[in-house]
């Protein structure tokens, strides 16, 4: 269910028209302020908030083939929605945006492989 939900959470704040992050309203104005400061590294934030939950949860090496089939997907979902930005008027491709979503499905994998190491 985390998933589905931070998928959709992401996936609107890629999308929606304005590239501000004043009108996510179920962040404080602080924090909305702080992501707008640093707007590429939300991408990144975006990521891991939606990957290393799912990652950790599956950092077992007997769940590493689907732990890394789901990464892979968010990641490749995330950086289609980014190519997708393209298409909307408002709003600015960029290739940083893409590296910092590899970025987060590569750090969430290293972390969950990690974990997976130290619990055994």
């Amino acid at each position: 269910m985390w998933l589905l939900l931070t998928l959709a959470v992401a996936l609107y704040a890629i999308l929606k028209p304005s590239p501000t992050a004043v009108e996510l309203w179920f962040l404080p104005a602080s924090w909305a302020a702080w992501l707008d400061e640093h707007y590429d590294l939300r991408t990144l934030l975006l990521i891991l908030g939606v990957a290393l939950p799912v990652a950790g949860l599956l950092a077992k090496s007997q769940w590493n083939g689907l732990r890394r089939r789901l990464l892979l997907l968010v990641t490749c979902g995330l950086v289609a929605a980014e190519f997708a930005q393209l298409g909307i008027a408002s709003r600015n491709f960029s290739w940083a945006d893409v590296g910092y979503s590899v970025l987060g499905g590569v750090l969430a994998e290293a972390l969950a492989s990690l974990w997976a190491g130290w619990r055994r």
